[in-house]
Order: C-alpha cells, then structure tokens, then sequence
C-alpha cells in the first residue's frame, strides 16, 4: 500500500498533477492533493536459481494523477 501526499507545490509546471513514483514534474497546483494506491501480486521460483514475480496496482482513492492501473513484472536470474 503507498500513500503520496503533496504539502507544496513545485514551481516549473503549470499542471494540476504529479507523477507519483514514477518521476517529478514540479508540477505549480498539487499542494494538498493526495492519492492511495494498493498493489497485489505474487511470486513463483523455478528451482533454486529462478524466480519471477507479478504484481497489479491500482488507486483506492478518486484521484488518480498519471496513475491508473499498474503491471509489474520481473524476472530474477541466478547465477
């Protein structure tokens, strides 16, 4: 579960968003917005060497910003 929460505004873009996790616009009207997003997902190892993982996030608040829903997936190699 991540929550984001803006105290202040940034100074370089004249938008009513920001890019959560993701990267930083400085956006100029977020101050006191806030989202919640939650994230499900698991995990399966092939053997003793190998893993790969899967995981879905979503908002649980109205305010979505740039995020609507989410895909991760990863790939874990030993060697």
């Amino acid at each position: 579960m991540n929550w984001f929460n803006w105290t202040r505004s940034g100074t370089l873009l004249p938008v009513g968003f920001e890019g959560n996790d993701l990267l930083n616009l400085g956006a100029t009207n977020v101050a006191g917005n806030s989202i919640a997003t939650m994230a499900v997902g698991g995990r399966k190892k092939f053997g003793c060497m190998h893993e790969a993982g899967i995981g879905y996030e979503f908002p649980l608040t109205a305010r979505r910003d740039i995020l609507n829903d989410r895909l991760y997936v990863d790939l874990l190699l030993r060697y």
